[in-house]
């Protein structure tokens, strides 16, 4: 097999799926070589696609140096990596000990949160509406406000806390003017591409009538095996979008199904998804809310693709997927590139296409800023309380 004419670093990560199931037939110990961990799509089989897609990919040149470390952490075989993954890479457990005495009054977290109560400065619990009535729970020490990147956002928001001129724009009164409160968004933007193949079946066609499902969910029944004891991305990698990084920045989700869009029903014909998405965008976006009301919903800006950078990696990230698939290992399932297709090849029309196709992984943060006491867009602190107020942490 001829090698990829650049050189990425790459890494073979684990999906999710290998932990509900047994490896494959085909995994081996990885200090013995890379090892491609790849869980059953086809019924009753592996899929060869997805395997020779991980196992091309680290065909790199620049692929050993890397996986050399990942060899010497690794020492078990794949087999027994699921229950030692966290000694193998290094970690430690973390334990916090707490007594009776210092623990922080937790509240149940309620899908209708209306807002904070606040005392001036100080937050002394919240107002909620729970079997069609307004409660108001009442703190005896502090309030731990996790809703998430969005939801607190919408929650300090409405209690007045947040950018004065933001919160007055929609007669919200401002108790506390905290400027950094939905700002510093970060998410992870995934390159949706979609490549048509012959000489083997994926999801698309193997659920595509009653009788196919009733195998996949017989197989299941009998084995708990096949596609519905893993998830849908099967595959994952880790890689280097270009030279210009030290270690990994993009990483892969590969399925054995394609679709239009997330919602839509699956492609008639057989085809194969290579998700990328990089790691560590530069680009920064922000949440607010649209109105004091509580089913109003929020403005959402994500801002994805804002910075050269983080273009930069996006339009290499969609040429290393081409030359992964432009490999003679491809050439038997006779690949063909549907999203965005072969056609968009310079960097302004690759740009407008992945805006197209990209779309959330759905891994917001960032909105409530931990930093420095002197930096005016911090939310909290190092111990996640809210500058500037007493009672609440997020």
């Amino acid at each position: 097999m001829m090698p990829l004419s650049r050189c990425f670093s790459l890494v073979v990560a684990f999906s999710a799926a290998f932990f509900l199931g047994q490896p494959s037939a085909q995994t081996q110990s990885v200090a013995s070589k890379p090892v491609l961990a790849s869980t059953t799509a086809v019924v009753g089989d592996s899929n060869p696609l997805l395997e020779q897609f991980g196992l091309t990919a680290v065909e790199c040149p620049s692929f050993s140096k890397l996986a050399a470390d990942y060899q010497n952490r690794f020492s078990s075989p794949m087999k027994a990596w699921a229950g030692q993954h966290l000694a193998a890479l290094g970690a430690k457990k973390v334990v916090y000990p707490f007594s009776g005495a210092d623990v922080v009054t937790a509240m149940a977290l309620f899908p209708a949160v209306e807002h904070l109560v606040m005392d001036a400065k100080h937050c002394s619990g919240i107002k909620f509406i729970h079997a069609g009535r307004t409660v108001v729970a009442k703190a005896s020490k502090e309030i731990l406000l996790s809703a998430g990147a969005i939801g607190s956002v919408q929650i300090l928001e409405r209690s007045g806390i947040g950018n004065a001129q933001h919160l007055k724009a929609l007669n919200i009164k401002t108790i506390h003017d905290l400027p950094g409160v939905g700002e510093n968004l970060q998410d992870h933007l995934q390159i949706r591409m979609v490549y048509k193949i012959n000489r083997l079946k994926t999801l698309n066609t193997l659920a595509a009538n009653w009788w196919g499902k009733f195998l996949i969910g017989l197989q299941y029944l009998l084995t708990r095996s096949g596609p519905m004891s893993m998830a849908p991305s099967q595959l994952g990698l880790f890689a280097n979008s270009s030279e210009d990084h030290a270690r990994p920045n993009i990483q892969y989700h590969v399925q054995p199904l394609s679709l239009e869009k997330f919602g839509e029903p699956l492609h008639t014909f057989n085809a194969f998804t290579a998700s990328v998405c990089n790691l560590r965008p530069s680009s920064r976006g922000s949440i607010h809310v649209t109105s004091k009301e509580l089913d109003a919903p929020p403005l959402i800006n994500p801002n994805y693709l804002s910075t050269d950078q983080d273009k930069k990696v996006a339009i290499d990230a969609v040429r290393f997927t081409r030359q992964i698939v432009a490999q003679p290992a491809f050439d038997q399932y006779s690949p063909v590139e549907l999203k965005p297709g072969k056609q968009f090849d310079g960097d302004e029309d690759l740009l407008k296409q992945v805006g197209e196709i990209g779309t959330t992984i759905f891994h917001p943060i960032g909105t409530c800023k931990m930093g420095k006491l002197g930096d005016p867009m911090s939310v909290v602190d190092s111990e996640l309380k809210v500058i500037g107020l007493t009672g609440l942490r997020v």
